[in-house]
């Protein structure tokens, strides 16, 4: 059997792309909560509130440019999403996965393929979408993400255990698992852009 890469690599800061509205953000809080845990871990962590696709691109554009001078980073996605892409609830503007890959691309081949997407999204393992099983260009090292519609509860007590296992010393592989066993639901899972692809093409 393929013996896949594993990870070894410490990251500079978690990185979170909030997609929500002024309002959602106010009621649901779920930045702030990651925030307050990762500050009260002495962990660094980049909140990045956008408004807009043009906001996500200038974003990536950045983490692309400090990837060149050696950072490296973990992707925190905070979005509404479904089985295509992710997007603004508020502008009704959408960006597919489809749309997503070659920002990902671009910056994990500068991150040297380290880098790592948590999605508190519904229906984020469908970021997988992103991988083209046969090419050698990822947009991400693994990716952590839920099969279905995730309530916003879930969603946080999901981020809190998760992290919590981290900081703890547990490896991702680890916390989710952890996670599923703390959250009783299995609809939690990781996958990794090698993983994803090496059964695609086992199956062709």
């Amino acid at each position: 059997m393929k013996k896949l890469k594993k990870l070894d690599v410490e990251y500079d800061q978690v990185v979170v792309l909030d997609f929500l509205s002024e309002t959602e953000r106010r009621k649901h809080q779920i930045t702030i909560e990651l925030e307050s845990l990762f500050k009260a871990n002495r962990i660094g962590i980049m909140p990045v509130y956008l408004n807009n696709r043009n906001d996500l691109e200038s974003i990536m554009n950045t983490l692309i440019q400090l990837a060149k001078s050696g950072k490296r980073f973990m992707i925190h996605f905070v979005a509404h999403g479904n089985v295509d892409g992710i997007g603004f609830k508020e502008t009704a503007e959408f960006i597919s996965w489809v749309d997503l890959e070659p920002l990902l691309i671009s910056l994990n081949k500068e991150c040297q393929n380290t880098v790592v997407l948590n999605m508190t999204t519904c229906f984020g393992l469908h970021g997988i979408k992103t991988v083209n099983p046969f090419s050698s260009d990822k947009p991400f090292f693994g990716l952590i993400g839920y099969t279905e519609k995730l309530k916003i509860v879930k969603g946080k007590q999901a981020n809190s255990h998760f992290y919590t296992s981290v900081f703890n010393g547990l490896q991702f592989n680890e916390a989710l698992k952890a996670l599923q066993l703390q959250t009783n639901d299995l609809r939690f899972h990781c996958i990794t852009s090698e993983g994803y692809s090496f059964l695609k093409n086992k199956g062709e």
